[in-house]
This record gives structure tokens, C-alpha cells and sequence, in this order.
């Protein structure tokens, strides 16, 4: 007789009793009750408050380590951002919004190659143009983002595009650091092969 078959028979004829199984049935729920009550014990100590410091940092304390503490944006700082969409997305003076960006923005451009229209800023015709509506995302202290809602003018054809605008305080002023249209995706997006 092999051993593996032999040890099974003798644990079936061990709990073929009812009386055994009854005996295992109250142990096994005796060892759950004590499980459920050691966790509900757990939670109410000191030491569950201990661990709850072990947590991972929410949204607005890494908001708050990256970009400071809120604030409310200055009437400078939105006049920034107006005078940037006017200037630089319009494309209605480039020599006064230059002084306006950081260098991140302007992608290392001197104020001549800025002025040749060449820039790294999307932009949004002229003569489409309707109306900028301006809605804050982020207010911090070094960093405001604004999520800008360009409307073409009556009549256009022209479609109506979301975008963002981050401002950073630099110098005791605040500049422009990024803008991009909504849902845009930083470097190329490689096509996909049939």
C-alpha cells in the first residue's frame, strides 16, 4: 500500500465521526470570531494612528510641497495672462509679450527670432477670434493655471479650443511658463503601424 493514499484514508476515518466534524466546525469558527475581534482591537489603538502616518500623500499635500500654499491670483497676474493672449496667441505684439515668458516657454528664442512669428506658442487666428473666457485650475504661490476657453467670433468657422496657461512668479512678477491646447501631449505622438 502506497503512503499517500494510506494517510488520506486515515484522515477521512478520522472526521467520519459526526461528533469530530461538529468539533472542527466550532474550532474553525472560534479561530474566525478571534481574527475579526484582533482586527476591530487593531484599529482602535494608537498604533493604527501611527500607521494611518504611513499613508500616501493626498492630491493637495503634494500640490502643497510641489507649488505652495493657495492663494488668490493678483489682478498683475491675470493682466499677464490677458496681454499674453492678446499678444502672443493672437499674434497682435510679439516684441511686448517676449518679456512675458520664461525661457522654458520661449525654448532658448532671442527677442529677433520671437519676433519672426516663429514661435513656440500656439496659436489661435485673429480673425476668428470672439471672445477669451479665463477659469482658474490651480492657484498657488508658485504657480497659477488657468484654463483659457478661446470662442470664435460670430459667423466664423472657426472651432472653439480649450487651453492651458501657467503662470510662475519670477522676479516679484508673474510669467507665462506653459501653454498648450487641452489634451495636448508633449512631443510627437507616433502613428500607429497597420
Amino acid at each position: 500500500m502506497s503512503t499517500i493514499p494510506h494517510v488520506i484514508d486515515r484522515l477521512e476515518s478520522a472526521f467520519d465521526s459526526r461528533a469530530r466534524r461538529m468539533l472542527l466546525s466550532l474550532a474553525a469558527a472560534a479561530v474566525l470570531t478571534a481574527g475579526i475581534i484582533a482586527t476591530v482591537h487593531r484599529d482602535d489603538t494608537p498604533s493604527a494612528a501611527a500607521g494611518a502616518a504611513h499613508k500616501l500623500p493626498t492630491i493637495a499635500q503634494l500640490e502643497q510641497q510641489k507649488y505652495g500654499d493657495p492663494i488668490t491670483p493678483s489682478r498683475e497676474a491675470m493682466a499677464t495672462a490677458q496681454t499674453f493672449i492678446s499678444g502672443a496667441v493672437l499674434r497682435n505684439d510679439l516684441s511686448g509679450t517676449f518679456g512675458l515668458t520664461t525661457e522654458k516657454l520661449r525654448g532658448g528664442l532671442t527677442r529677433d527670432q520671437w519676433m519672426s512669428g516663429s514661435i513656440p506658442i500656439v496659436p489661435y487666428s485673429k480673425d476668428d477670434f470672439g471672445k477669451a473666457g479665463i477659469q482658474i485650475v490651480r492657484a498657488r504661490e508658485r504657480s497659477i493655471m488657468l484654463l483659457v476657453l478661446i470662442t470664435p467670433k460670430k459667423g466664423s468657422s472657426a472651432p472653439q479650443q480649450d487651453y492651458y496657461l501657467e503662470l510662475v512668479p519670477s522676479g516679484g512678477r508673474w510669467l507665462v511658463n506653459y501653454w498648450a491646447p487641452k489634451g495636448h501631449i508633449d512631443g510627437a505622438v507616433p502613428l500607429a503601424k497597420p
